[in-house]
């Protein structure tokens, strides 16, 4: 429990450390923070993702194009493992912020 909030913490520093400019933390803070074998940090990092997961789905609501179309049941650990892969897949993305990113993987792994 303790990793967990320390985890939290270490995300949302990330998240407000950035430039005011920057809509997240960056992918590298992603992959080292995510990429560790503690499920706390999993935890964490499988609840950023939602997180873009439910803005996006708020830009559905106003009229933004869909993109992304992920089955039903589809976890949060199942769409951390497609970010995760698709950012080790394709590196040239880790120029983008992680909502584009995340976004993107989505997009690329369960396309309309």
């Amino acid at each position: 429990m303790k990793f967990a909030i320390a985890a939290t913490m270490a995300l949302s520093a990330l998240v407000f450390a950035a430039p005011a400019n920057s809509a997240a933390f960056d992918p590298q803070g992603f992959m080292q923070i995510c990429g560790q074998d503690n499920p706390d940090a999993r935890q964490g990092c499988a609840q950023y993702v939602e997180g873009v997961m439910y803005g996006y789905e708020v830009g559905q609501d106003r009229g933004a194009p869909r993109t992304m179309c992920p089955a039903r049941g589809i976890g949060a650990d199942d769409v951390l493992h497609t970010v995760w892969h698709f950012m080790r897949e394709h590196p040239e993305a880790l120029n983008e912020s992680m909502p584009e990113i995340t976004v993107r993987a989505i997009s690329h792994k369960w396309p309309c």
